[in-house]
């Protein structure tokens, strides 16, 4: 249990000074009461299993992919987790300006579920600390920079799939006409995880099951209902 707290710590610590990922927000679920997913996920696969077979395929297909130049830079960009970035992905595909300071409701509603995120995914990670795939395989990525800080950081489940499929799931309940268009793009940012080298395919599949809990879980929390028909709101406002 000690030792699972120092992790926690130190990854929450190196996630703030990326500016990029999962930082203490405040959010709309206690942390304490966020499910934890180590109860009920399954451990990673196992180094000998046919499941690490499949993922060793998929990272083979994620490495094909940044041959793609569109492809790997939209992974590039994927790897920045914030409210900003995720406007900026469905800004287009909903037809509107989606940005802190013509929609801040929605803004401050993403925020807030990023830190939900982290709670519901971080715990998991400290429990199985998996050694992420450019490690394992003394490889790079599309993403020098955050190399070595993850590099030290458990790679199941994926932390970015989680905020992705997440907020996917969020954003068609707030735009339902746009929901295929809006999954197809959240499902491609989490592939994009296995395209840019920092995850195993069972770390984000796992990944997409939190996310599953932790929307779920948001969707028993008053404050985040009260918070979602002001979101709401504003978009009809707005269109």
């Amino acid at each position: 249990m000690k030792k699972a707290l120092i992790v926690l710590l130190g990854i929450g610590v190196t996630l703030m000074a990326s500016g990029k990922n999962i930082g203490k927000r405040e959010a709309f679920v206690e942390e304490k009461k966020m499910p934890n997913a180590a109860h009920f996920l399954p451990a990673p696969p196992d180094s000998t299993s046919i499941e690490f077979a499949y993922d060793m395929h998929r990272h083979i297909w994620g490495k094909t992919k940044r041959h793609d130049v569109p492809r790997a830079a939209e992974a590039q960009a994927d790897a920045e987790i914030s409210a900003k970035r995720t406007l900026d992905i469905y800004a287009p595909i909903v037809g509107m300006e989606l940005d802190s300071v013509n929609t801040p409701k929605l803004y401050d509603l993403l925020c807030k579920v990023q830190a939900d995120c982290s709670h519901g995914c971080l715990p998991t990670k400290a429990v199985y600390q998996r050694t992420r795939p450019y490690v394992y395989l003394n490889e790079g990525t599309l993403v020098k920079e955050d190399e070595e800080v993850l590099r030290h950081q458990g790679s199941y489940p994926s932390g970015h799939t989680t905020y992705g499929w997440t907020m996917g799931l969020i954003m068609t309940e707030l735009f339902p006409d746009k929901t295929e268009e809006i999954m197809n793009r959240a499902y491609e940012y989490c592939e994009n995880r296995v395209v840019a080298g920092f995850h195993w395919q069972s770390d984000v599949d796992a990944a997409r099951l939190i996310a599953s809990v932790v929307v779920a879980r948001l969707h028993a929390e008053p404050t985040f209902l009260t918070a979602m028909e002001e979101v709401k709101k504003e978009i009809r406002k707005k269109r």
